[in-house]
């Protein structure tokens, strides 16, 4: 497999992954102060702790029955003028919506 690789020049990185049996293990990592670790049970730990750092959130989130915030109340003009202000063309946002599909849905 490794020669016909080389023969039609294509990747051995590819070649090496198909023939990987078993369990792929992460061999080395770098500790939270960029220092390689190598030791499997020091990889686990940090791990971990990478997640629980990804995952902490010390965020306060409004608990039921508290007051929300007031939103203001905008008007149909209010965004018409907004959708026509922008460019067409431009890449979509968090919501993975172009401006020209909102604007060919025309006004109503």
């Amino acid at each position: 497999m490794i020669k016909s690789t080389i023969e039609e020049n294509k990747s051995l990185k590819k070649t090496y992954k198909k023939l990987a049996q078993g369990e792929q293990k992460i061999t080395s990592l770098l500790d939270s102060n960029g220092q390689e670790i190598t030791d499997q049970d020091e990889i686990l730990k940090r791990i971990e702790e990478f997640y629980e750092q990804l995952y902490a959130s010390d965020t306060e989130t409004d608990e039921p029955g508290e007051p929300q915030e007031e939103i203001p109340n905008v008007t149909n003009w209010e965004v018409q003028h907004a959708v026509n202000q922008m460019k067409r063309g431009k890449s979509p946002g968090p919501d993975n919506v172009l401006i020209d599909t909102i604007k060919e849905g025309g006004t109503s």
